[in-house]
């Protein structure tokens, strides 16, 4: 690599006070080598999650009205912050397994074709049937290879996600990776998924394309957030989200 890559951490929350602080941790051991920023993208949590994220170090982007919460608004919030070449897109109750941030920046940086990559995904013992009917299924939910889409986050080329105009669908209230996964594949990117671990997470399996169609027929298509930015910071002005910035 000529350049060290830039890598901006996207980690989206709500109410996740009880593992925020283990999320950030985790990735910040892994971001020494880059230039990098950490973005927590809050729906109002009701708990101290940023507060505590604040307290490690992140910005802080959050919206300023509960009605606009859904699955797709969270990354979207922290992409329009983003600054860097990579984006790293993390749940609030996830943490990054060592050595994995290297392995796909090496991944990307080497294969211009592809538009993100993820890993394989490791659970905790699981606590009652239907975690370990999951944990035994694990390389179905998240086949190795060559995928549609990356579900339980993965680290994306800048560049691809300005090529399609926007990273996910503030309208969405669930299914969001695979319809990011759509739009990439229709730009003529691929998406992989590599054999090195990459987080510990809580598991929801699905078939996001079977699901697709009838999740484009939620009623909340079309909806659009409001916009105003508060907060102990300078204003910064963002179309298309209502959020503010905390620090």
């Amino acid at each position: 690599m000529n350049k060290t890559p830039s890598i901006t951490v996207s980690i989206k929350t709500l109410n996740e006070a009880q593992g925020i602080e283990k999320t950030i941790d985790s990735v910040r051991k892994q971001l020494q080598p880059y230039p990098h920023q950490i973005i927590v993208a809050d729906s109002l949590s009701t708990d101290n999650t940023r507060e505590l994220a604040i307290a490690k170090g992140a910005m802080v982007v959050c919206l300023d009205n509960a009605a606009d919460r859904c699955c797709g608004i969270g990354h979207q919030l922290g992409w329009l912050y983003s600054e860097g070449d990579y984006l790293l897109l993390l749940d609030g109750d996830m943490e990054l397994e060592p050595g994995f941030l290297d392995t796909a920046v090496e991944f990307l940086e080497t294969h211009p074709e592809y538009a993100g990559v993820a890993g394989s995904v490791e659970m905790d013992d699981a606590s009652n049937y239907e975690f370990k009917s999951r944990k035994q299924r694990l390389h179905l939910i998240y086949p190795q290879g060559d995928t549609d889409h990356l579900g339980g986050g993965g680290l994306y080329r800048r560049e691809a996600i300005e090529k399609i105009g926007y990273l996910t669908n503030l309208n969405l209230h669930g299914y969001e990776e695979a319809e990011l996964g759509i739009r990439l594949q229709a730009a003529g990117y691929k998406l992989h998924r590599l054999a090195a671990p990459t987080l510990a997470t809580p598991l929801t399996p699905c078939q996001p394309l079977k699901c697709w169609p009838t999740v484009g027929k939620t009623a909340f298509c079309g909806r659009q957030a409001s916009c105003s930015v508060t907060a102990g910071v300078k204003p910064i002005s963002r179309r298309r989200c209502g959020l503010y910035v905390m620090s």
